[in-house]
């Protein structure tokens, strides 16, 4: 799309991709709306991975999700992406069979995750940004 430019610029640039799964929208009422739209992204982030590495995070993973619905996405997921990582995030304590997980373990898995996979950081980047906004600019002063 002609007001794509920014996604374009983050495929061209980004070191790691992180897919968001939203388990409240895929366990509302909209779930197979949410289902198809996240199935989409799937596809087209596997289309411009290039080999750089990805997660799924289930965001909001205290809503219960259908187990179909997470079933398919998993699956899509796993066929489109080679090397996918996987993360549970909530903001609310859970427990996982016999074990208490605090609310920041999940978060700060992915954290770790996303260091590791970008390993040495942030390129400099060699072509001029699309934009003036000063937040995406490295290293400008506001």
């Amino acid at each position: 799309a002609s007001d794509a430019e920014g996604a374009r610029w983050v495929s061209r640039h980004a070191s790691a991709v992180i897919l968001v799964a939203d388990c409240e929208a895929l366990s509302g009422p909209r779930r197979g709306s949410a289902r198809n739209d996240l199935q989409q992204l799937i596809q087209r982030v596997g289309a411009e991975l290039r080999g750089r590495p990805v997660a799924l995070a289930w965001t909001k993973s205290d809503a219960a999700v259908p187990q179909g619905i997470r079933d398919t996405v998993r699956q899509m997921a796993f066929k489109e992406l080679h090397g996918l990582a996987e993360f549970e995030v909530s903001v609310i304590d859970r427990v996982d069979g016999d074990r208490e997980l605090p609310a920041i373990s999940g978060l700060m898995d992915l954290f770790e995750w996303s260091v590791r996979a970008v390993g040495r950081g942030i390129a400099d980047f060699e072509e001029p940004l699309p934009t003036n906004d000063p937040f995406f600019a490295p290293g400008a002063a506001a």
